[in-house]
């Protein structure tokens, strides 16, 4: 019996290397493969990625090593993602090194962090319920 939803790695992007025993499994895992770089996602020998969802801006590259198992997790890569061998990764996780969001108006420091300016709400008054009011 096979798996319908496979990938074979004859089938994956030109820029997705997949090692010798690799099972990817689930629909579309690299539908946001935006990346440029070749190879953009390098996937290890005898790794399973089931359902696992690859979205990587132009400059993006994920690295995964040997013997790996993912299931339902969600890689987001703007620059680099390095994951060793024998790593075990669970349902609903998601490892990003970016949000992908700019922090408008921002300032960056230089030291790898972005200071903002603090946010100010509205406060709306509190207005009390009027006794005439039923309902």
């Amino acid at each position: 019996m096979t798996d319908e939803s496979a990938v074979s790695t004859a089938r994956l992007p030109h820029n997705v290397r997949a090692g010798p025993g690799t099972v990817i499994t689930g629909g579309a895992p690299f539908h946001r493969l935006n990346s440029l770089k070749d190879p953009a996602v390098v996937i290890g020998a005898n790794c399973t990625m089931d359902r696992v969802h690859f979205a990587l801006g132009p400059e993006g590259v994920v690295e995964i090593g040997d013997y790996c198992c993912f299931t339902s997790a969600i890689l987001l890569c703007e620059q680099n993602i390095r994951i060793g061998n024998y790593v075990v990764i669970g349902w609903n996780t998601t490892i990003a090194d970016t949000d992908f969001h700019p922090l408008e108006p921002a300032k960056d420091c230089g030291c790898n962090c972005i200071i903002a300016p603090r946010h100010q709400s509205s406060q709306t008054p509190h207005r009390e319920a009027s006794s005439n009011n039923r309902g």
